[in-house]
């Protein structure tokens, strides 16, 4: 959406500026439509905004994070294995691979 925006402000005549904002007018009137269509239904569903927040009030507390009414305990924090010159190299070789297959 952001890109192809982008895209037509730049590249496109200036006879057709209006397309650009009614375009971007209207993504915005459905992402916000959406949202408070997403709102109802949770509220419908007895969702409050308690919920919002996963994580429990203290390390041993498993409230605030709950699964079908039954209490889960909190993840566990790993640090990670590799250096972050692995992790971006990593990352550099999946999007290579990823913008080839599509």
């Amino acid at each position: 959406g952001i890109a192809a925006c982008t895209y037509h402000f730049f590249y496109n005549p200036s006879s057709l500026q209006f397309l650009v904002e009614l375009q971007a007018f209207l993504t915005l009137l459905g992402n916000v439509t959406c949202a408070i269509a997403a709102y109802r239904i949770a509220i419908s569903n007895g969702w409050t905004l308690k919920e919002l927040n996963p994580f429990p009030k203290s390390d041993i507390s498993p409230e605030g994070i709950a699964i079908d009414e039954a209490a889960a305990l909190p993840y566990n924090v790993v640090a990670a294995t590799d250096s972050e010159l692995v992790l971006a190299a990593k990352l550099f070789g999946l999007t290579l691979v990823s913008s080839y297959v599509l």
